[in-house]
């Protein structure tokens, strides 16, 4: 990244993407604020319905309850936005999840709230708080990635995502603790989050969001995945969350750990909120390597997709051992087929995966990190402090050569596999292999659930071993391969927790082929509606609500009064100009003097009060010569008149 003078601004909305949020709007439109409630898990709770002297609580309050809150006027943005800084405020110290507030949310807010009581609703997301992960570039804050060399790191514009949350109404209220590059298992930038559960750990590497989440710091958040990094976070906070197929969401705007493999997901209490953000944010890219398949997907429709009967007669795959499957698993089990699916023992394809040829393992793949991240600085348009680009030569371009060479940061450079690369961007034969590879394995995979007979619809998994909390899967990890290097979409909704409300658990749903999303969508959906398993962690309850005071809708501009018409003034009449007098035919030479002479032309030679006695002196003579000259004339026309008679 070559350093640069001026900030930018986001990139404005696509005509792709102004037809996407006509079509949300129409959708939710359509629902109404009583439909909007029915999507998500419950109606609003005592905990957070209006109340007089204040507004709705905030704790475990849902996207879809915002926005019909919203809608009915019983909320504003400017309430939210406070109470949820109120709840940073209060209980962050301890969480740790956030790294930047946004020094103009509630500006944003206010002005959010002017618009919707003027009637102007930019979207489906209208004045809706939501807090990124800070690996997400946003023009009005700095994008670290969790790194203390790219702690001012300010990118010109918006991610892609970003600008289409923006467009869509949202607010973006902070950017949340991560582990360093996605990757590390802490940061350098801030001390790890901790799990508002339990105090315990709260898995890597989206924690900051599902953390802010889960403690009801904001309603929703966006995190990234490589190879577990929404999956695992969620699991232990008890939230939903979705790794949709790769190439469902724009790319550009992230700062990448192995862009091939990377996605960006939502984090939420409520599958609903997970379908609204999905709508959103998806914008299938098929210019981007290995993406040709999403021609002619349906990559859209997500909310029509929210069905409480959808796992009637779907076929559930369950691989694993059952006598190793926790209570909560078992009941979850028991929940699918009173919904009316169909049970069925499985070989775990994660296995078969295993067992097939297939990608590189993870520590071949290190080296794509540094092509990645290189050539994601050449080509994001950015500024930073001049000293950290100092660190490396040129020093007028900042880039992993400056993070390398910073003394503060010493986690990847310890690793040969990450260290030893070329760093010019580009992509190397090995790399492009390994792209190509997704492609391959896809077949293979897909081959190798033929071969073992495995016909399912969907596939379920534990997020929870019995001999642990790190979101590990019974047979295998849903958070690592083959599904994500497959680009395949899962999804994870809770359970419920552990006697002590201390250990959230949940159960996954991964697809078997490409852009299944919405069918993930109506089997956890129907899943969570069934169960109700959502428990808020009790150690961070409501706080004192602000006063809510209702956006006064504008008043309308008087009409204006047409000022009336000056009348014309009159216009005088013009003086008549008199007639010309005819100068006297010049007499003989009387022996005048020039003065005399003249006077007798009515010459002024003198100026002041003597013209005044001379015009009234020649004013007789005036008349004498006017007498004689008419006596010539018609002296004359006599005279002609004899002529024509004769």
């Amino acid at each position: 990244m070559r350093i640069e003078k001026e900030s930018g601004r986001s990139r404005g909305a696509s005509v792709l993407w102004k037809t996407r949020v006509s079509r949300v709007r129409a959708a939710l439109a359509g629902c109404g604020i009583a439909g909007l409630l029915s999507l998500s898990v419950a109606s609003a709770t005592a905990a957070n319905e209006a109340l007089p002297d204040a507004g709705i609580g905030v704790v475990d309050l849902s996207v879809t309850e915002i926005v019909s809150h919203l809608e009915a006027g019983s909320t504003s943005s400017e309430y939210l936005v406070t109470a949820y800084l109120d709840r940073i405020e209060a209980y962050d110290d301890e969480l740790k999840s956030i790294i930047t507030l946004s020094p103009t949310a509630l500006d944003q807010a206010r002005e959010l709230d002017r618009e919707r009581a003027a009637g102007n609703v930019r979207g489906p997301l209208h004045g809706v708080p939501i807090v990124l992960k800070d690996n997400l570039a946003t023009f009005d804050m700095p994008t670290s990635a969790g790194n203390s060399t790219m702690s001012t790191f300010q990118t010109n514009e918006d991610s892609s995502i970003v600008a289409a949350l923006r467009d869509a109404g949202a607010i973006i209220l902070a950017k949340t603790n991560m582990s360093e590059f996605a990757y590390m298992s802490g940061s350098s930038l801030a001390p790890t989050s901790v799990n508002p559960y339990n105090g315990g750990a709260p898995s890597g590497s989206s924690y900051g969001s599902a953390v802010a989440v889960a403690a009801s710091l904001a309603p929703a958040g966006l995190g990234t995945d490589t190879n577990g990094s929404l999956h695992a976070p969620a699991g232990v906070q008890g939230l939903v969350t979705m790794r949709p197929s790769w190439g469902l969401m724009a790319g550009d705007g992230v700062v990448p750990l192995y862009a091939f493999q990377d996605v960006v997901g939502p984090m939420t209490t409520t599958v609903a909120d997970t379908a609204l953000l999905l709508e959103v944010m998806s914008n299938p890219d098929p210019n981007r390597p290995n993406n040709q398949d999403i021609v002619g997907a349906d990559t859209s429709g997500y909310l029509d997709a929210l069905d409480d009967t959808a796992l009637e007669g779907t076929v559930v795959g369950v691989p694993g051992d059952p006598n190793t499957f926790t209570p909560h698993f078992r009941e979850a089990i028991e929940t699918l087929e009173a919904e009316g699916a169909t049970i069925r023992q499985i070989e775990d394809p994660l296995q078969i995966w295993h067992d097939s040829p297939r990608l590189p393992h993870p520590a071949e793949v290190h080296a794509t990190f540094f092509l990645d991240i290189q050539r994601f600085f050449a080509t994001t348009p950015a500024t930073i402090e001049p000293e950290k680009s100092a660190f490396a030569m040129p020093t007028d371009v900042f880039d992993i050569r400056d993070i390398k060479a910073d003394p503060n940061w010493s986690r990847v450079v310890t690793d040969p596999a990450w260290t030893d690369t070329p760093l010019e961007p580009g992509l190397s034969p090995e790399y492009q292999q390994k792209v190509d590879n997704i492609v391959l394995n896809r077949a293979v995979f897909d081959e190798a659930m033929d071969e073992a007979g495995i016909d399912v619809d969907v596939v379920a998994y534990d997020a929870v071993t019995a001999g642990g909390s790190d979101a590990s899967i019974g047979g295998g990890s849903i958070t690592r391969a083959p599904y994500n290097r497959l680009g395949l979409a899962t999804i994870g909704v809770p359970t419920g927790t552990d006697d002590t409300a201390s250990r959230p658990s949940g159960i996954k749903f991964a697809a078997t082929e490409r852009f299944a999303e919405k069918d993930l969508l109506g089997y956890a959906y129907d899943f969570e509606q069934a169960s109700q398993a959502r428990y808020a962690p009790p150690n961070y309850p409501e706080l004192e609500l602000p006063e809510f005071v209702p956006t006064p809708e504008p008043e309308p501009e008087p009409e204006p009064v047409p000022e009336p018409e000056p009348e014309p003034e009159p216009v005088p009449e013009p003086e008549p100009e008199p007639e010309p007098v005819p100068e006297p035919e010049p007499e003989p030479d009387s022996g005048a003097s020039e003065d005399d002479q003249a006077r007798d032309k009515g010459d002024s030679v003198n100026t002041g009060g003597a013209v005044a006695d001379e015009t009234a002196a020649s004013a007789g003579l005036w008349l004498g010569v006017l007498g004689a000259a008419l006596i010539a004339a018609s002296a004359g026309g006599v005279t002609f008149l004899r002529r024509r008679r004769g």
